[in-house]
């Protein structure tokens, strides 16, 4: 937006308006907010009032834990001669799912008094991941379990994502980077289970070596603790056969 009015001259040199215009941010903003967007709703508003069409929303939190509802409109555009979707507005919310699919006072149900025989629909994307998450509930939950463990292996080490990537490399695996099982992102599962799948290989490798080199720290461990039960149990033999000759003197 900062740099709009500079880029306009060299957009349209023959343009003498262009050359002319002089804006700053909240100028620019004030005439997309107040002017074009005003002018773009009202043209909106006319060619849906002369078609049917499905409106869309979702609901997100950003990064400042503010909850944003975002809707679309969907529809035939004659004048493109194709389905065009359309945004129509962003409003805050403060309660995701019981607000727009409760069954009193939410979206659904507000649009189901004013509007009698309307469809509604829910999210195919939700309602799959809801079947899918509880599908798995059948499965053990080491094998999630199992697919976090080695997601969190690897993120914290640059040092073991190195070594993998030579593993990668020794058995001709793509190079690819472990997925982390997202809690919010719908059938992610499923991308972390197919890329453990395709990195089988080089981690089956990977961790085989870790093992035996753990094995073996742990094998020199238990020979350094041995010898040094036994260099302690000679010292106290010694110590004891010392007082039983003083006793004896």
């Amino acid at each position: 937006m900062d740099h709009l009015i500079d880029l306009l001259p060299i957009i349209f040199p023959d343009s003498q308006i262009a050359k002319n215009m002089k804006m700053k941010r909240t100028k620019c903003q004030a005439i997309i907010n107040n002017i074009l967007g005003e002018s773009e709703k009202q043209d909106l508003c006319a060619d849906l009032k002369e078609r049917k069409f499905p409106v869309m929303i979702d609901e997100s939190t950003d990064i400042g834990a503010v909850k944003t509802m975002c809707v679309v409109v969907r529809y035939y555009c004659a004048i493109k001669g194709r389905i065009v979707s359309r945004f129509w507005d962003l409003i805050q919310i403060h309660d995701g799912c019981n607000t727009m699919m409760g069954c009193h006072n939410s979206v659904s149900s507000r649009f189901r008094a004013k509007c009698p025989g309307i469809i509604v629909l829910k999210c195919f994307c939700h309602s799959l991941h809801l079947c899918a998450s509880d599908a798995c509930k059948q499965l053990p939950a080491e094998c999630e379990k199992l697919t976090r463990d080695i997601y969190n292996y690897f993120a914290t080490s640059s040092k073991r994502q190195s070594l993998l990537k030579e593993f990668q490399v020794f058995t001709e695996t793509d190079i690819h980077k472990i997925l982390k099982p997202a809690q919010t992102r719908w059938l992610s599962l499923s991308a972390v289970v197919q890329r453990i799948l395709e990195q089988w290989n080089a981690l089956t490798l990977f961790f085989d070596g870790r093992w035996l080199e753990d094995n073996k720290c742990l094998e020199m461990n238990m020979t350094d603790n041995e010898d040094d039960d036994n260099e302690s149990n000679i010292f106290e033999r010694q110590e004891e056969e010392e007082d039983e000759e003083e006793e004896d003197n």
